[in-house]
């Protein structure tokens, strides 16, 4: 995964995140008076939480975008993380976590969404380069069994023309 449910909350408050996700409006979790609460710590508690699920979709979703940008140049999955691929992906959460909610997002962050889909094909092309995955390149490879005497346009038959 390129983010995570915390993640997300670089970029926008608890608060905020809990009224994208927590469709039930349920209270914050308190042992004594509200047991049925919503979880968001990351703890195993949080794990089996409705809305912590949610937001575990969205970086999934925001996962299936990015996958096929990088399945070309890297060997998936990858096993290093990524800072700026945890910047994409936190963005394209969020822009999923609005959708769902039927929130239009500010033309600030349609632009955002822009630039991160700028920035996954600039990878894909190889013009934008993310150090921490440099060992991670596979070599392009040709793949083909064609030899020079399966040629069918001989020299030969060529040179008669």
């Amino acid at each position: 995964m390129y983010c995570e449910p915390l993640d997300l909350l670089q970029d926008i408050p608890l608060l905020h995140l809990i009224a994208l996700v927590n469709d039930e409006n349920r209270a914050p979790y308190n042992q004594e008076s509200n047991p049925d609460g919503w979880v968001f710590d990351g703890t195993q508690a949080s794990n089996d939480d409705i809305a912590y699920l949610r937001a575990w979709k969205a970086c999934e979703d925001a996962d299936a975008v990015i996958d096929p940008y990088l399945v070309e140049r890297f060997a998936l999955p990858l096993t290093v993380s990524c800072t700026k691929l945890n910047t994409i992906a936190r963005t394209l959460a969020l822009s999923y976590l609005y959708n769902r909610c039927g929130i239009v997002c500010s033309a600030d962050f349609e632009k955002r969404i822009e630039m991160v889909i700028t920035d996954l094909e600039n990878i894909r092309d190889g013009i934008l380069t993310l150090p921490e995955l440099e060992s991670l390149i596979t070599p392009i490879r040709n793949i083909s069994n064609k030899t020079a005497g399966d040629k069918f346009l001989t020299n030969e038959l060529l040179n008669n023309y």
